[in-house]
């Protein structure tokens, strides 16, 4: 259950934490994580794209581009201009893509290794999971996130882009990597799914205009690393069948990239992690 404090913390004792965290955190590639303790078990980079520590602005994007930019409007967006939903050419209701291919997801092809933009799902789990603290670090209005086992990450009140910076120091806006879905299911693709930040409330399920520019902050899961299923005494090792995985117990399913699909099992094809109480390897779907 998420929870969720208003407090003023002292510089020196911010500075003197975020020290304390620094010095446990490892690389991927070369970026900096933090295991947060997530149930899902992924990681979370200490920093946006771009940024040179923690509450540094880093570089803005527009959903689906890779590159960074000064300006953002409709008229030099990757996809199209948004004037309409016939105008967008990929991520739309033809191709009926709801989720970023790597070439076109920023945390990929920026920071490369496994590294990727978190989907709506697991901005939802930083939502729920986390305790939200709304402080000052190094001067910066900022949410100290806290994940379950005490590590924690700084999401800052970074504003957003559109023909200039806006709403900095008020609200913080960072990318996830899905398409927005209202509430009957149906897709906006004019908008992607973001967190929000803000001094009232905070949300890992908000949205904004594709073409606007916000932070990055890049995810990866090392359940990624599994190579073939392996039975740890686990009574019953996983099947598959007809798109469905089969496990007794509880178990989760993910991508090749980490991501959690465990709701879509039922509709898979391909190769995937199962991950469960004494083991964890990849299964091939048919």
């Amino acid at each position: 259950m998420r929870r969720y404090f208003l407090v003023l913390a002292a510089s020196a004792v911010g500075a003197l934490c975020a020290s304390a965290q620094t010095s446990e955190e490892k690389l991927e590639n070369g970026h900096q994580y933090v295991d947060l303790g997530l149930p899902s078990g992924l990681m979370w980079s200490d920093r946006a794209i771009g940024a040179v520590g923690p509450v540094d602005k880093g570089d803005y994007f527009a959903w689906g581009e890779t590159e960074p930019k000064n300006e953002f409007t409709t008229a030099n967006y990757k996809f199209g201009p948004l004037g309409s939903y016939e105008e967008i050419y990929k991520y739309n209701k033809e191709d009926g893509k709801t989720v970023l291919d790597p070439e076109d997801d920023a945390a990929c092809v920026q920071w490369g290794g496994r590294w990727r933009m978190p989907t709506k799902d697991e901005c939802l789990e930083l939502e729920k999971e986390c305790t939200w603290t709304l402080t000052e670090h190094l001067g910066v209005s900022t949410y100290k996130v806290e994940g379950p086992n005490g590590n924690y990450i700084y999401l800052h009140l970074c504003g957003y882009f559109y023909d200039k910076l806006r709403d900095y120091q008020r609200t913080g806006y960072y990318l996830s990597s899905s398409v927005f879905t209202g509430t009957s299911n149906f897709i906006n693709i004019t908008h992607a799914y973001i967190i929000k930040v803000n001094p009232r409330f905070f949300s890992g399920h908000s949205s904004n205009r594709r073409y606007c520019g916000s932070l990055v902050r890049p995810v990866f899961n090392p359940v990624s690393e599994v190579d073939d299923i392996t039975d740890g005494g686990h009574r019953t090792a996983p099947t598959a069948k007809e798109g469905r995985v089969y496990c007794s117990g509880d178990f989760r399913i993910y991508d090749l990239a980490g991501r959690d699909v465990t709701k879509a099992n039922g509709s898979l094809k391909g190769v995937y992690i199962v991950k469960a109480d004494g083991f964890a390897g990849k299964i091939a779907v048919r």
